[in-house]
């Protein structure tokens, strides 16, 4: 055993975040503790380093246990290089050497573990050799993680590590944690990390830890699995319960009516009632993650060509970030926009919003594009609104369920949406910011990092959101599930300029240049995201068969129209009336166009879905 936790309580009455948690880590262990944004994920993980100590509870460790805790990196000399800031972890080693020329070649070694880590986390040499304060808040984070990768430990504690990264790095990061000798207990909204990492799940729910020994996949199913069960057995109770109370009132009424042994009997199933109530009360049932209804607007029509640019360059300090940047955004794409970190993907979507201008070559958007920007700034939020007023004043035709249901499509249930916009956490200003973005119908969504924020149910709800949207996005993402799911298309950012590729694993081979680690080091290559792939296979056959079924409804609705103008057309007063009976013509052909156009448009996805079942599910699409 490494450590054990016994009846961890943190907070107060209605406040209470922790209420007795207690949990072992055994050595060996890669935990994930998930939970939804305000659950006590972070707080749990400052309680077990000891950072926060008004807890009540006892924490039991291993003697002289390790901990190596990711914290926000503080500059102690902005002048110092970042490899004379890693090389001060190895200090003593460095002494050692000064000393004693006989010493370990494993000591000798750890500038290859600099050089490794470094180029993991993705720092160029370029980076190696540059002062401290020059790097901005996200590269301060992969420093720290940097820095704490270089020692081993005996429980590593991290939150949130995939935060400032590139997918590259991810990649990198899921492949050092997996070969990771020690202990890890880390909180992480990284699905693929999940599943390619852990072997045991914590899970905060209604201010209790549930522990779930077993894979990310196996997790999912035994947790709904779990529910149910404990549903039913709830429910079974319940019945059971009424029917002992009405057996107390039945024998409470003949003891009324002069039945002495009907008194006796009315007691023993009062006593009945109470076990049945205990029983009750001892069930624990996981809060499920709500089912939530609420249509997504559908966005305004665009022209065909949504976006394009030509020989865009962009510098800065007389620095080229990038140049040569040419693409075409076409009517409902979706695009997945990936670079190693710092080359300018978030610059290059502030100048496709205007933010920013580039140094050079153009860039236009075709007519009648409508586009909407998420980025990290959540300022035009009114503090002073609640979540329901700050929907409802773009809904105003809608009556307050439906706000409400809409609301619920973004995880703001029940009560929540009453919830003050000054005290919701910034995973959830991000998801009431794109709710109202929808609400407007752009017909382009440009996205950087929707991700960042998100616990787990939130993003799975991002992605159905993003998946079933109409309109056009390009988005920067380093959540691998998010971009299979949801993109029809991968743009790669260099400083030359802009290359497709097929898939992350394309991807990956001209990433190795940079970060040392080459797809084949994964023995998942093959199997990764297979199970969102033919979730989006089948979600998309499904999406073209509602479609079909919609406009099989518009054809029949409008046959119909076009039958009774038939019969309009040859009655007699309108035979001899030439100026009626020109109008039903005229109406006549309006209808038969748009049918013409409903049998074109059902023949492009009959075609679509007949090529998608013929290229199996591990189809391109």
């Amino acid at each position: 055993m490494i450590l054990r936790a016994e009846d961890i309580t943190f907070g107060f009455s209605a406040d209470t975040l922790l209420k007795e948690c207690t949990f072992q880590i055994q050595e060996g262990d890669k935990i994930a503790l998930i939970g939804p944004n305000g659950a006590g994920k972070t707080t749990l993980l400052k309680i077990l380093t000891g950072e926060i100590t008004s807890y009540e509870g006892k924490i039991i460790t291993k003697k002289g246990i390790k901990f190596g805790y990711q914290e926000q990196f503080r500059i102690s000399d902005p002048n110092l290089s970042l490899w004379k800031e890693l090389e001060k972890e190895f200090s003593d080693v460095i002494k050692k050497i000064d000393h004693d020329f006989d010493i370990d070649h494993e000591h000798l070694a750890f500038e290859k573990k600099i050089r490794s880590i470094l180029k993991g986390m993705g720092f160029s040499e370029e980076d190696w050799q540059r002062h401290l304060g020059s790097f901005s808040g996200g590269e301060l984070t992969r420093i720290s993680l940097a820095r704490l990768f270089l020692r081993d430990y005996d429980l590593l504690i991290l939150d949130e590590p995939t935060n400032h990264l590139d997918i590259a790095s991810v990649f990198w990061l899921e492949s050092f944690l997996k070969s990771y000798r020690g202990t890890i207990l880390m909180v992480t909204h990284d699905r693929e990390l999940l599943g390619g990492v852990v072997n045991e799940i914590f899970e905060i729910n209604n201010s209790k830890i549930w522990d779930f020994r077993m894979t990310y996949e196996d997790y999912l199913l035994q947790r709904e699995r779990m529910i149910e069960s404990k549903k039913k057995e709830k429910k079974k109770l319940e019945t059971e319960l009424e029917k002992q109370k009405k057996l107390v009132k039945q024998y409470e009424t003949w003891g009324h009516m002069g039945n002495p042994k009907a008194i006796s009997m009315m007691h023993s199933r009062e006593k009945m009632v109470t076990r049945v109530e205990e029983k009750l009360e001892d069930i624990e049932i996981m809060q499920e993650n709500q089912t939530h209804i609420g249509n997504i607007p559908k966005p305004k029509r665009s022209n065909y060509v949504v976006f394009k640019c030509k020989d865009l360059q962009k510098s800065f300090n007389h620095k080229v970030l990038f140049k040569n940047v040419e693409f075409e955004i076409l009517r409902s794409q979706k695009i997945v926009l990936l670079g190693r970190n710092g080359i300018g993907k978030s610059t290059l979507l502030k100048i496709m919003t205007g933010e920013l201008r580039p140094d050079h070559g153009k860039h236009e958007y075709g007519d009648k594009v409508e586009f909407a920007y998420l980025s990290q700034d959540l300022s035009k939020l009114d503090s002073d609104n609640t979540i329901f007023e700050e929907l409802n004043y773009l809904m105003p035709m809608k009556y307050d369920f439906e706000v409400r249901a809409y609301a619920g499509r973004f995880g703001f249930v029940g009560d929540e949406t009453d919830k003050k916009i000054e005290v919701l956490s910034g995973g959830e200003k991000l998801k009431l910011s794109l709710a109202k973005i929808l609400l407007k119908k752009p017909n382009f969504l440009i996205l950087d990092e929707p991700t960042n924020h998100l616990d787990i149910m939130s993003i799975e709800r991002l992605q159905e959101i993003l998946d079933e949207y109409e309109g056009a996005i390009i988005m920067v993402t380093h959540d691998r599930r998010l971009l299979n799911y949801v993109s029809d298309r991968i743009l790669v950012l260099e400083k030359n300029g802009i290359i497709e590729v097929k898939s992350i694993n394309e991807y990956m081979t001209i990433m190795s240049e940079y970060t040392g680690f080459s797809s084949k080091d994964s023995k998942k290559d093959k199997k990764l995201l297979t199970y969102e792939k033919q979730k989006a296979f089948k979600n998309k056959i499904q999406k073209i068969e509602r479609t079909i079924n919609d406009i099989n409804e518009e054809y029949d609705t409008l046959e119909l129209e076009q039958q009774q103008l038939e019969k309009e057309m040859l009655l007699p007063a309108n035979v001899k009336d030439y100026k009626k009976l020109k109008q039903l013509t005229d109406q006549n052909s309006k209808i038969e166009e748009k049918m013409l156009l409903l049998i074109k448009k059902l023949e492009v996805l009959e075609n679509e879905k007949i090529m998608m079942l013929q290229g199996g599910k591990d189809a391109k699409y």
